[in-house]
């Protein structure tokens, strides 16, 4: 499941996953679902109670939510290490070529 294709089609893509886990949500079940999980709605909890996977180091965990911002933020040092240690999967995903 690729966070591009939940932002870009979020009923096709968590439908699929619900189908794969065995449950049968409504239409409506779905869409709050989808509601509840959304970027925004994530960000808003964690700044009023914080989020126990945030990094100490990192000012907070939902930073930004937009796909591909990736490319704007890292040094191309740094994609590099990640193409490195990963770009067989990157590929597969279709995150490569850059």
């Amino acid at each position: 499941m690729r966070y591009e294709d939940m932002l870009a089609e979020p009923q096709k893509t968590f439908g699929a996953l619900a189908r794969h886990l065995l449950f049968k949500p409504t239409e409506t079940e779905l869409d709050d679902a989808i509601d509840r999980s959304s970027f925004e709605r994530l960000r808003e909890q964690e700044e009023k109670a914080g989020f126990r996977e945030r990094p100490e180091k990192a000012e907070r965990f939902f930073r930004d939510g937009r796909a591909g911002q990736w490319k704007e933020v890292l040094t191309s040092q740094q994609i590099q290490r990640i193409v490195d240690a990963h770009g067989e999967q990157m590929k597969r995903f279709g995150y490569l070529p850059l």
